[in-house]
């Protein structure tokens, strides 16, 4: 009965996607302040570091997948 919890699993997945989109978002604004001023490149890039942070995250809740996987095949 406990791996019925794994079938809640997946819509967490699509919620981590979610998140992905976010971060592409951020590096874009981040582009946009390069062209204020070269001294704002450095701000800039800062926030593109932050983006791949919640890019690693969303692969962390693609591993759920395999053990839905695992409750199918039970």
């Amino acid at each position: 009965q406990p791996r019925a919890i794994l079938a809640s699993g997946p819509s967490h997945i699509s919620a981590g996607h979610g998140h992905l989109g976010g971060g592409h978002g951020y590096i874009s604004s981040g582009h946009g302040n390069i062209g204020l001023g070269h001294g704002y490149i450095s701000g800039g890039h800062g926030h593109i570091s932050g983006g791949h942070g919640h890019i690693g995250g969303g692969h962390g809740h693609a591993g759920d997948i395999h053990g839905g996987g695992g409750y199918k095949k039970y």
